[in-house]
């Protein structure tokens, strides 16, 4: 085997991406989240350990992109997801915290979503009232 190159990690993480996506899709077609690059490229960092192949990477995947996703689904007002579509972002903490401007128009953003590398759980930070 040969050792996973940037490009291939970025592929992995896409096809990782565009799979939860669509099983989310399966249970709300009005909620998915987005990864900014800066978002991707801290993954693929922390998720790369050379000779482990893909294994380190869905395991981050995982823990920032996963489980953040879940428990925003589990802490949320289902009834949102009725009259509004809903999209998590995922991006590397700024500086300063200050609320995002929309990505496209038609699209509430509920929360951001900030890595936490030292504690337990990635969790968001920034919620809109």
């Amino acid at each position: 085997f040969e050792d996973l190159n940037p490009y291939d990690l970025a592929t992995i993480l896409e096809i990782l991406s565009n799979k939860y996506r669509a099983k989310l899709k399966g249970i709300n077609k009005n909620f998915s989240f987005y990864l900014t690059p800066h978002y991707k490229e801290f993954i693929m960092r922390f998720g790369f350990q050379m000779g482990f192949g893909a294994r380190p990477l869905i395991r981050t995947f995982n823990r920032f992109v996963e489980m953040p996703v879940a428990t925003f689904l589990e802490r949320v007002d289902t009834a949102k997801f009725e009259k509004h579509r809903i999209l998590l972002v995922f991006d590397i903490k700024p500086r300063s915290l200050v609320a995002p401007k929309p990505i496209k128009e038609d699209i509430e953003m509920d929360a951001i979503v900030y890595p936490q590398i030292d504690d337990k759980n990635p969790f968001y930070e920034w919620k809109k009232d």
